[in-house]
């Protein structure tokens, strides 16, 4: 072969190996295409007959995304009866559904690590009622719900049994979820909240009274009750705080707090996240001081991966957590 035929075969080569990586890229994006209308209509039919949901009209589809290299697709549904958020893992092919994605070329403990120390991140963010030091060795982050009973337990417990001999070593910060069964639960936050926009510290009063008194609370005479107490024990503008109440001012903060809880996957209260980590249903302080000990020591043997699609993990045996589900005459 003469030199001239061999330039020719090599500028044929580079030809072909040129337009081979430019069709890859679109043979790329073909492979990962989108599903179609017609594929996210039989998913969604799909999600609702499996997760036993009211109707079509209540499930709404809130994102579709690739969710992987490998081809996977990512779609969120929400539905209004009963009240909840459903992730699904399309595959490739389009013919299967999984409600969890593993990348196996990435170290679960690390991502888990990884994973919780994000979720610090988000629970601090902002202005939130506190107790402790902020460098305290443990965070612990409570969405709670003033009409549930088991969360009122655990404030006692908290208040009585843990922070007077730990109040040193951890950092305690509250978030609401009123649950959507409990009548006053949204407005006793709201009211909560109006005084933590003033003065996050002065918080505490109002937390402490509500779950002393959530026996004797009802829808009709909540506002009194609450607004009596802050005239006489709460050291906040008086006149700023009626007109906090007033004007629904604390609706945004408070509905935040739920939006956060609910992308870290809490569906009932109490729900904990001890740094980073999320328990529900602890039953007593002696589980719960376990609990933060086997956290603050790096060992998480009962701790769930914090996802967007995580589930409510009670660590006992019995029901001890308010379940986020709607009243029953709302369901079909």
């Amino acid at each position: 072969m003469n030199q001239n035929q061999r330039h020719a075969r090599i500028t044929l080569e580079s030809s072909i190996l040129i337009a081979i990586a430019l069709m890859l890229p679109c043979a790329g994006a073909q492979q990962c295409a989108a599903p179609n209308q017609d594929k996210r209509i039989q998913v969604e039919k799909y999600v609702i007959a499996r997760y036993k949901l009211s109707s079509p009209a209540d499930v709404i589809l809130t994102e579709t995304k690739q969710a992987s290299d490998a081809c996977f697709w990512l779609l969120k549904f929400e539905s209004s009866s009963p009240k909840r958020e459903i992730a699904v893992y399309l595959s490739p092919d389009g013919n299967y559904l999984t409600p969890d994605l593993y990348d196996m070329r990435v170290d679960p403990l690390v991502e888990e690590k990884l994973a919780r120390e994000q979720n610090v991140k988000s629970l601090l963010a902002g202005v939130a009622p506190e107790l402790g030091r902020k460098d305290a060795p443990v965070t612990i982050a409570v969405f709670s719900d003033f009409q549930c009973p088991y969360c009122k337990r655990f404030a006692e417990m908290l208040e009585k049994d843990y922070l007077p001999s730990e109040a040193d070593h951890v950092h305690l910060v509250f978030k609401n979820n009123p649950l959507p069964m409990h009548s006053w639960a949204m407005p006793a936050a709201e009211m909560a909240e109006c005084v933590t926009l003033q003065k996050p510290g002065e918080f505490w009063k109002v937390h402490d009274f509500i779950f002393q008194n959530q026996a004797q609370i009802t829808e009709a005479n909540l506002r009194d009750k609450v607004m009596q107490f802050v005239a006489a024990n709460v050291a906040i503008d008086q006149a700023q705080y009626q007109f906090c109440i007033d004007n629904d001012m604390a609706m945004g903060p408070v509905k935040k707090d739920m939006d956060l809880g609910r992308k870290l996957g809490v569906r009932g209260t109490p729900s904990i996240f001890i740094n980073g980590a999320f328990y529900s249903g602890v039953r007593d302080a002696m589980q719960f001081r376990a609990l933060v000990n086997e956290v603050a020591a790096g060992g998480e043997k009962s701790v769930l991966p914090i996802t967007e699609n995580a589930r409510v993990d009670s660590v006992s045996s019995g029901r001890n957590a308010c379940v986020g589900e709607p009243p029953a005459q709302s369901q079909r």
